[in-house]
Formats: structure tokens, sequence, C-alpha cells
């Protein structure tokens, strides 16, 4: 346990990768709950030279509140959540994948910042599982979610070529509008702007981001995640 007198997450990975001297580095939330075997699997997973990332699976427990439940089933069918190895709230990486980029650098998505120095066919995904408990509550999600969009514009800015790693989707097939309504959620319109249009998360009255912003149409589906929906049915 380190015990850092500046509170930065960036500061306190690259800590951590200075004091590690195992070659794999797991990467995890402090919420998350890793469950027996999960860890073996990761070290077989990384066996090897070539550089690799690996991940397990995720398991998203029983919210308390309706909402968070709602969103929670909306949110794993988004493209990220079914991308090869999605990491999130986990992710480790051995030590030829570790060389891949130097310190961390200071940015809001260090996960996706991660995940991006691999390509698809160097991810891997574990059938073991952690418990990743899902924010609760509208509020928080809402901030949550402006937070990863920031994130993700963030990268596009200053890594385009990392970008453009992320895996091809096939869309969903469309569901019926029952479904829709089951899940409490209604998705908004959005209106054809006659100026450059803002990012996804202009409902929310966010103050923009400063520097150039890409179009939603450059970053891969995994990376363009709807917002929260703004109403309930």
């Amino acid at each position: 346990m380190l015990d850092l007198s500046t509170g930065s997450k960036p500061l306190a990975l690259n800590a951590a990768d200075a004091a590690a001297r195992h070659p794999v580095h797991t990467y995890l939330d402090g919420d998350v709950i890793v469950t027996p075997g999960l860890m073996a699997a990761l070290a077989v997973a990384l066996a090897g030279p070539a550089p690799r990332y690996a991940t397990g699976t995720a398991v998203i427990p029983r919210s308390a509140l309706a909402f968070t439940r709602a969103y929670a089933r909306f949110w794993q069918k988004l493209p990220f959540a079914r991308s090869p190895a999605p990491g999130y709230g986990l992710f480790s990486v051995n030590a030829a994948g570790r060389a891949r980029w130097a310190e961390f650098p200071n940015i809001i998505s260090d996960d996706t910042f991660t995940r991006l120095q691999f390509t698809p066919e160097e991810r891997l995904q574990v059938p073991q599982t952690y418990l990743w408990p899902m924010i609760e509550g509208f509020a928080r999600l809402t901030r949550v979610r402006v937070r990863q969009d920031a994130g993700v514009y963030e990268l596009a800015r200053l890594f385009p070529d990392i970008v453009g790693r992320e895996a091809p989707l096939h869309p969903a097939p469309p569901s019926h509008p029952r479904h829709h309504r089951s899940l409490g959620l209604r998705r908004l319109r959005r209106r054809r702007p006659a100026h450059p249009p803002d990012p996804p998360f202009r409902h929310f009255h966010q103050r923009p981001l400063r520097g150039p912003r890409p179009g939603l149409a450059k970053l891969p589906p995994a990376l363009r995640n709807p917002p929260i929906a703004a109403t309930l049915d």
C-alpha cells in the first residue's frame, strides 16, 4: 500500500507501476470485487513475450434503485460494453504490453487510453468474473457519463492515432418498442443544427471542452456512447 501526499489518479498509477515487481500489472477500481480464480486466470492469459491486455468478465450487481437497474441493462447494450475485452473497472497488462507507453498521462480516461494501446486481437477476456457496481441515481450517473464523454473527446484530441484501434461492431438488431418502455428510458432526438454539433452531453448544460472537438462520426462506434436519457417514460 502506497500513501501518497498528493491526490492524483495518474500520479497514483505511475507510483504503483514504479513500485511493482511482478511483470503483470493489474489496475482496478476501488469498489470492484474480484472473485476467486480471476487473478490466476489473468496471469495465465498474459504469460508469454507478446504484448497482451486482459480482463475478466464483469458482473453488475443488482442495484437498489429502479432507474439504476434500468440504466445498467441499457448500458450493457452499448457498443463499448459489447466490444472485445472492454475492461471497465479492471484490466491487466503484461510486461511487453506495459512497455507500449511510458507514464500514464494526466488525462481523464486512463482505462480507455490503456485499452487502445492494443489492437482487438491483442486483448483477451477470461470467463472468470468480477463485480463492478453501477453508480447509483440519475444525477450521479449523469455526472459520470458527462465525464466519460469528456474523456473520449480528450483522447481523440490528444492521441488521435490510438482511437482508430477500436474494433468495428455490427449494429445490434432493433428491439421491440415495448422493450424500450420496460427499460424506462427514452432516447433523446437530436435536431440537425446549423452550426457544428456539440458533444452528445450538451443537454446537461456542461461547460464546453477546451480545444477542438472531433465530430462523433470520426470516432469508432465503440467509443460513441449515447448520453443518459434526460426523461423517464
